[in-house]
C-alpha cells in the first residue's frame, strides 16, 4: 500500500537551513584559510588586495558551498541538518537521484528565493503550495521522511 508523500514544512526546513549553515561556515573557514595560505606563499608578505579577493576567492567559496549541496543531494537527498530533521530531497519526477543540473539549479534558486525577502520560502505559507520556487525549478520535491517511516 503505497503512502501519499509527506512535505516537509516551512519549520523543518528552515532549522535544517540552520544547522547546515554551521557546517558552511565551518566549510567557508577552512578553505580561506587554505586560499590565504596559498596566496601568501605566492605573493609573500605584501597585503592581498581587496579587489583579488572579491574576484578569486568569493567565486571559490560559492563553488565550494556549492559542491557540497551537490555531493548530499547526490549521494543520500539530504544534508546533514536534513539527517537530523529527517526531510529529504527528491527529484519530482520519480527518477532515482538527482541530476548534478538539478542540484545547482536548486542550489542557485535557493539564494533567488531567500534573497527576495524569503518569499520563494514563505509561499509554503499558503496550503495550496508544497514546493519553494527552488523546488519548481529545479523539479524537486522536499520530503518529511519521518512521517513515512511510521507504519
Amino acid at each position: 500500500m503505497n503512502q501519499p508523500l509527506a512535505i516537509a514544512s516551512l519549520s523543518k526546513r528552515l532549522l535544517a537551513l540552520t544547522y547546515d549553515s554551521f557546517l558552511v561556515f565551518a566549510i567557508c573557514m577552512a578553505i580561506a584559510a587554505i586560499y590565504t595560505s596559498c596566496a601568501r606563499a605566492i605573493i609573500g608578505d605584501q597585503p592581498i588586495p581587496s579587489w583579488f579577493l572579491q574576484l578569486t576567492l568569493l567565486p571559490c567559496l560559492i563553488f565550494t558551498v556549492g559542491s557540497f549541496y551537490t555531493y548530499c543531494w547526490r549521494s543520500t537527498g539530504q544534508t546533514l541538518g536534513m539527517q537530523t530533521w529527517r526531510i529529504k530531497v527528491v527529484p519530482a519526477d520519480a527518477s532515482k537521484q538527482l541530476s548534478i543540473k538539478q542540484c545547482w539549479l536548486r542550489f542557485a534558486g535557493a539564494w533567488v528565493s531567500f534573497g527576495s525577502l524569503a518569499c520563494g520560502f514563505l509561499i509554503l505559507l499558503r496550503k495550496s503550495n508544497t514546493q519553494t520556487w527552488h523546488d519548481r525549478w529545479s523539479n524537486t520535491l522536499v520530503l518529511d521522511v519521518s512521517k513515512q517511516v511510521k507504519n
